[in-house]
């Protein structure tokens, strides 16, 4: 099992189900006191607490991944899960256990700490004791700009968390930064994921380019037996007599640069915007970040320095 750790500050997940809880009958009728058997609706498929997308894998995530903190049974945040918290409810004591403490301090500039402990020994599925860089982990997928889970913590008013999502950037942006020339060592991509990228580009630019002189031949505004000249001339673009398709895409980047916003090359479709057109042949990886995703992570962090939030944790 993959070894996260659900960071829900102020919501558990709670189990709804309607179970049936029983053994396993082998064929000779007899149970084997392992399996849990359990009636829900539809699965999106996406079992992960960052990116579920239905209360049903919710409600399944809830069996198999501890929450930072609990709540008790009128939805107050239990504080003091290490060794307990006893809250009374309806005439009856409960003690509330879970894997972590929380003191909140409340500051004269109307800042607020909270310090968190974790308890000794919790593990994962393959045995790994979880530490605090587990907890630190989940911060960041939840807090990371490219993140479009279920999650709002990234709403909440974190000291430095303002600098820390405007410190980022796309693995695509600095490629593009970086331009088609020659590959420079750095630690966001490598040089195959770099000409990549630009192979999947320049594909994907040629095809951005054709749409233009199809939908000015479409339009009746040129003929297909028409030159590549003639048909991109009615697009505003003056080329050579004898250009093709390739020397089109060229003079769009001429004009434009490596911008691709709505203002510079989008500006030019006809249709599809240059990152969607993607190539039949590009590596996953390339058509990924063709899409502003990356290679092996979305973001890279290109300042350091956003790291100071008003979040103190304690091992």
């Amino acid at each position: 099992m993959k070894r996260t750790l659900a960071l829900i500050l102020s919501l558990v997940m709670c189990l709804g189900l309607l179970a049936g809880c029983g053994d396993k009958k082998t064929d000779d009728g007899q149970t084997d006191g392992k399996t849990l058997v359990v009636g829900t609706q539809n699965f999106d498929g996406k079992f992960s607490p960052f990116f579920y997308t239905n209360d049903y894998e919710n409600q399944v995530m809830g069996m198999v991944f501890d929450g930072l903190f609990l709540v008790d049974r009128e939805g107050s945040v239990v504080l003091k899960g290490i060794e307990g918290d006893v809250r009374p409810y309806n005439g009856t004591d409960y003690t509330y256990k879970g894997i972590a403490d929380c003191d909140i301090v409340e500051n004269s500039d109307g800042t607020v700490d909270y310090n968190i402990t974790l308890k000794e020994g919790v593990k994962f599925s393959d045995g790994e004791e979880m530490t605090i860089d587990d907890v630190i982990f989940s911060y960041y997928v939840l807090l990371d700009p490219a993140y479009d889970g279920v999650s709002t913590l990234y709403s909440l008013p974190i000291k430095g968390l303002e600098a820390y999502r405007s410190g980022m950037d796309t693995v695509q942006n600095l490629i593009l930064a970086a331009g088609p020339d020659a590959y420079a060592a750095n630690d966001f991509y490598t040089e195959e994921q770099y000409n990549a990228y630009w192979t999947a580009f320049n594909a994907a630019g040629v095809k951005f380019a054709q749409e233009i002189l199809d939908y000015v031949v479409a339009s009746g505004s040129a003929t297909a037996d028409d030159s590549v000249a003639a048909q991109a001339g009615n697009w505003g673009f003056e080329l050579a007599d004898d250009a093709t398709v390739e020397d089109f895409w060229a003079a769009i980047v001429a004009k434009y640069g490596y911008d691709i916003s709505d203002d510079g090359i989008n500006a030019e479709t006809a249709g599809t915007s240059i990152s969607s057109c993607k190539t039949e042949g590009a590596s996953e990886s390339s058509s990924y970040m063709m899409q502003g995703y990356g290679c092996s992570s979305s973001i890279v962090r290109t300042s350091l320095e956003a790291k100071g939030w008003d979040l103190w944790i304690n091992t």
